[in-house]
């Protein structure tokens, strides 16, 4: 069931699994340059992108009430830099591409 409330304030970098496995084998077999590495898309999103990209995939009509507190939006967004500079290069799926492949398996 998809959640109906959803703070609008909270963004973050969400990053489907299958892509963290991915980065997760290559350093098993890789061993790049020792390091604490920061994984994600590089990419912060609303809690309300995920909502809106499960109701556009499973076809649903949006059941989604939005809370707007006064707060300041809490970000959190992977800084790529160090990950790309020394070890895995390839791309990360959006956030709907994720959904979808999500869905799909």
């Amino acid at each position: 069931m998809l959640p109906k409330f959803v703070e609008k304030n909270i963004i973050q970098d969400y990053i489907y699994v299958n892509d963290i496995t991915k980065v997760l084998y290559y350093f098993l077999n890789h061993a790049p340059q020792s390091g604490i590495y920061e994984v994600g898309t590089g990419f912060a999103r609303s809690s309300c992108s995920i909502v809106e990209a499960m109701n556009k995939v499973t076809k649903q009509t949006p059941k989604l009430i939005v809370a707007y507190p006064n707060e300041e939006p809490f970000l959190f967004q992977a800084n790529l830099a160090q990950l790309r500079k020394y070890a895995y290069k390839q791309a990360f799926l959006s956030l709907e591409g994720g959904v979808k492949a999500m869905f799909r398996d």
